[in-house]
């Protein structure tokens, strides 16, 4: 799933004004609050489908297709355990003419084809199907795999297996079959109905995909040591954070510290939730809905909060003013409203892999969250455009420092993040995620990463000392005319 594109700014508060605090994070509450309902409902669900799949009645109808696809290793190119990805296939086809109870004279059998194969010959795949020689390819003793068309033999496609099924009505058969991996790459398997005939074949049983080291996909191994590294730093950060708060508590703490300690703690969480999912999808072989949910609802948290954070900090909220003024109950909104959306696009993004879910409904759900990030995005450097002149117009050059060291981080994040988000788009749009499939899982990771640099950075900057307590807003001036920041 894409993370934030700022991911973890933080916001500054003064630890003198409670009243204010209280109300300005009532829309975390609020956001949190929602989040947990969405999480119950969530946690309804048993595990889905993942690396193993599970066919119940799955109707293969006449002249169509039934294709899975899973990165696998070779025994040689095995990140983690020894030998070669294999795939099990254990089912059992039958056949019963969906129109009528009695069998057709002219369809004594139907025929359910069992192809595996790797993704280097997709296009021999692809070209066969064209030319109409896919279902009638087998394998000829010194020629390989092909199709006899009028008299001639012409190759066609190598699969790694290849198997037919001849079905009558009332006799299913099983295939019970164990495929081991020779190279690496994505894989797929292929179940097909050729015939044009009125019978349907259904499908029971289960497949499964295993590498050498679990169940999970070639292509999110990865993500397994990248959130456990993640969940260390974040731990080592989050400890040394808070030991500095409390070793100046009665020196020089102000109320941001705390909120930073606290987005601190909330990414911990989510990277530690992270890691447990796939943890688990990779011992088990099934994505557990109710883990899935819960990582991507603290995901769905961490990002509104920080994003309330720096809409504060842009504000100038207890370094210039000591309240925001009618600026608070746009920020809750905003915060309730953004967290409820990316709630939802998130959750439909994670589960549309198991449902079917319309193109209108997703449409409808994430052009909401654009809006949103264009709305934040615009709003925070608006903001920070009055707190400058504000800074300078009363020559704070301390503060106006620190903000320009802030603005330089924003600035660099989010040109990265364009830069990021354009690679993305060439990549997809030059079909080159099967060849390089054992990246795919960098494009998500780039987010967390970035959200990790620049908490670290607000961290530095905002490092806890007896010297931080000059920049709360004790003495600060009247706003003037900059009294109200934010979009009207």
């Amino acid at each position: 799933m894409l993370r934030s594109l700022v991911g973890s700014e933080m916001c500054i508060r003064d630890r003198y004004q409670r009243r204010v605090r209280g109300t300005t994070f009532s829309g975390m509450a609020t956001c949190s609050a929602l989040a947990l309902v969405v999480l119950t409902l969530a946690l309804i669900p048993g595990p889905a489908s993942a690396a193993k799949f599970f066919f119940e009645d799955k109707a293969l109808r006449p002249l169509t297709q039934i294709a899975r696809r899973h990165a696998m290793y070779a025994a040689g190119d095995v990140p983690s355990g020894s030998g070669a990805g294999e795939l099990s296939i254990d089912l059992t086809f039958s056949t019963k003419d969906h129109e009528s109870t009695t069998a057709h004279e002219d369809h004594a059998s139907t025929t359910a084809h069992v192809i595996f194969f790797h993704h280097d010959e997709l296009e021999n795949v692809l070209k066969a199907e064209t030319d109409q020689t896919f279902c009638c390819t087998v394998k000829v003793e010194g020629k390989g795999y092909g199709c006899a068309k009028d008299g001639e033999f012409l190759p066609t496609y190598t699969p790694l297996y290849k198997t037919e099924l001849d079905l009558f009505q009332d006799h299913p058969r099983r295939l019970n079959k164990t495929v081991s991996v020779n190279k690496t790459g994505m894989h797929y398997l292929m179940f097909s109905h050729c015939e044009s005939g009125i019978d349907v074949i259904f499908i029971n049983g289960e497949n499964g995909w295993r590498n050498a080291y679990g169940y999970l996909p070639g292509e999110l191994y990865y993500n397994i040591p990248f959130f456990l590294a993640m969940s260390v730093l974040y731990a080592v950060v989050v400890l040394v954070w808070w030991g500095l708060v409390l070793y100046f508590r009665s020196d020089g703490v102000l109320s941001v510290h705390d909120h930073i300690g606290l987005v601190a703690l909330l990414a911990l969480c989510e990277v530690v939730l992270w890691f447990l999912y796939y943890q688990a999808y990779n011992n088990t072989g099934l994505r557990d809905t109710g883990l899935l949910t819960t990582a991507v609802i603290s995901s769905c948290i961490k990002r509104t909060s920080t994003r309330i954070l720096i809409l504060v900090v842009c504000m100038g909220y207890g370094v210039v003013r000591p309240t925001l003024g009618d600026s608070t109950m746009k920020v809750m909104v905003f915060g309730g409203l953004y967290c409820v959306f990316t709630t939802v696009l998130d959750v439909v993004k994670a589960f549309s892999h198991e449902d079917d879910i319309s193109s209108g409904f997703f449409v409808l759900v994430i052009v909401p969250v654009m809006v949103l990030d264009l709305i934040f995005y615009c709003w925070a450097f608006v903001s920070l455009r009055g707190v400058f002149a504000q800074l300078a117009e009363h020559k704070e050059t301390m503060k106006l420092n620190l903000y320009r060291k802030f603005l330089a981080v924003v600035a660099v994040c989010l040109l990265l993040s364009l830069a990021w988000v354009l690679f993305q788009m060439y990549f997809l749009w030059s079909n080159a995620m099967d060849d390089h499939w054992q990246y795919l899982w960098v494009f998500d990771a780039y987010w967390d990463v970035q959200s990790f640099v620049i908490l670290l950075t607000i961290m530095v900057l905002w490092k806890p000392s007896s010297f931080f307590i000059f920049y709360g807003a004790v003495n600060v001036h009247e706003m003037g005319p900059y009294d109200v920041i934010g979009p009207a």
